[in-house]
């Protein structure tokens, strides 16, 4: 055989907190479809979420190229082969059963890449998709050598001032209303204001459904004349799956998001409450 080339790309630079993984600094953030003969599409339900739906519109038609591997319920199928297991609490869950199956040797490196994807995808193994079969898989992980402590160090016990700063702005800006929607928003001003990308939101919408009484809990954001949301749930008679595929999105039953285009606004409102006779000030 000779030589293949291959190339690893990303719509959006890979977060400092995950510079720790072998051969992230080769991540690309862009490519020309014409350029490979197959292309692997890793954790996208569809094919907007990877944000090359349209600066690479010729890969999507030649289905034959495609592999899709994901775990999303909402994933569209859109490759030639599609690998979907929806109950597998990360696309690398998929990956290290696919990587058995056919032979590769998990070494040290793939089995931390391979961890930090279950270990984020589980919130640190506190989300409800922690199941048995992901604590097994990590426990394997562990014994060809994935490095457990550098990942929850670096993932979340590394936090930036700019990240803390921006946090801040979501914190102060929430609201919940009678229905138990928790709802912050963050703007494109905030980021140049923090110093901060939208990477740094990672993990905070999680905070946001934990507050008592919450139905589920979304997030706000401004990013290139989109707004995007992303949704949270803790309760089991929530699917904010459902919620987000109404407006062209996707995801889990406990986490999903959608992107619309447009911009966001902070309005004010006030209600008047009639006072009683006899009421005490």
């Amino acid at each position: 055989m000779g030589k293949e080339k291959i190339t690893m790309v990303c719509a959006n630079k890979a977060p400092e907190n995950m510079d720790f993984l072998p051969d992230v600094q080769k991540i690309k953030e862009e490519f020309k479809t014409a350029d490979h003969d197959i292309y692997i599409v890793l954790d996208s339900g569809d094919k907007f979420i990877t944000k090359f739906h349209e600066t690479n519109a010729d890969l999507w038609p030649q289905k034959e190229k495609i592999i899709n591997i994901d775990h999303h319920p909402s994933n569209q199928n859109f490759g030639g082969l599609n690998i979907v297991n929806s109950k597998a609490a990360s696309t690398t869950l998929v990956l290290f059963h696919l990587f058995n199956r056919i032979g590769i040797e998990i070494d040290h490196q793939m089995a931390t890449c391979l961890l930090t994807g279950i270990y984020t995808d589980t919130g640190s193994f506190m989300h409800s998709n922690s199941s048995p079969e992901a604590m097994r898989v990590a426990g394997e992980l562990l014994k060809k050598g994935a490095n457990l402590r550098l990942i929850s160090k670096r993932v979340f016990r590394n936090t930036p001032l700019s990240t803390m700063m921006l946090w801040g702005k979501v914190f102060s800006r929430i609201k919940k209303n009678s229905q138990g929607v928790v709802i912050s928003a963050v703007t494109k001003r905030d980021y140049k204001e923090c110093s901060a990308t939208r990477e740094e939101l990672s993990g905070v919408v999680d905070y946001l459904k934990y507050i008592p009484g919450t139905k589920y809990a979304t997030l706000l954001t401004e990013e290139n004349g989109h707004v995007k949301s992303s949704l949270r749930t803790t309760r089991d008679d929530v699917d904010v799956a459902k919620i987000a595929q109404k407006l062209g999105g996707g995801g889990h039953v406990k986490a999903a998001g959608f992107s619309v285009k447009g911009r966001l606004e902070e309005e004010v409102r006030w209600k008047v409450i009639p006072k009683k006779e006899n009421q005490v000030e």
